[in-house]
């Protein structure tokens, strides 16, 4: 084998670890994200097992409370488990895509059609489970949007119903 071929060679399979370096980056945003939905999840379990270990729901505070915490939990293990079907299809992506580095040193060191067909879908399949990554994360992008909408809506409400003894007491002061 010549220096040329083997530099050819080289250069093609520089292409799967370009999007191995693509997934890397991809997923220590997905990390960052699953592991603050994780702390958020943790936290709330905290507060709500301390409502309940502290009779806190017998007050309507704590009742309030715990009834968003109750609302909010599902949604958010929805969101962590979309996180985490998008960080296992990122993580075997990049499995897939060292596979096709090997298929496609062996294709042509082998000049083998059967490898080089292997190779090209290999590649196809880690191409597709980055664009799967990438749906999750846009269904848990989505949920998230809704959650925050949610609750400033729910402010928004609360704060209403408080203007007008906002305002008398706004009034009363001023005499």
């Amino acid at each position: 084998m010549s220096a040329k071929v083997a530099a050819e060679i080289i250069q093609t399979i520089i292409a799967p670890a370009v999007l191995i370096t693509v997934c890397v980056i991809f997923l220590n945003g997905l990390l960052g994200r699953y592991t603050g939905v994780a702390d958020a999840l943790h936290g709330m379990a905290r507060d709500r097992l301390e409502l309940l270990q502290n009779q806190g729901y017998k007050q309507e505070v704590g009742l309030k409370q715990l009834q968003k915490i109750d609302t909010q939990m599902p949604i958010l293990s929805r969101r962590h488990e979309l996180l985490q079907k998008a960080v296992q299809a990122v993580y075997t992506a990049i499995v897939i895509f060292l596979f096709t580095m090997f298929t496609i040193a062996a294709s042509t060191t082998l000049n083998s059609p059967w490898f080089a067909s292997g190779a090209l879908l290999l590649f196809l399949v880690g191409v597709g489970l980055l664009l799967i990554a990438v749906v999750f994360t846009s269904q848990e992008i989505r949920v998230s949007h809704r959650i925050i909408c949610r609750e400033i809506n729910a402010t928004l409400s609360a704060c209403q119903a408080f203007e007008p003894a906002l305002q008398r007491q706004g009034n009363s002061s001023v005499r």
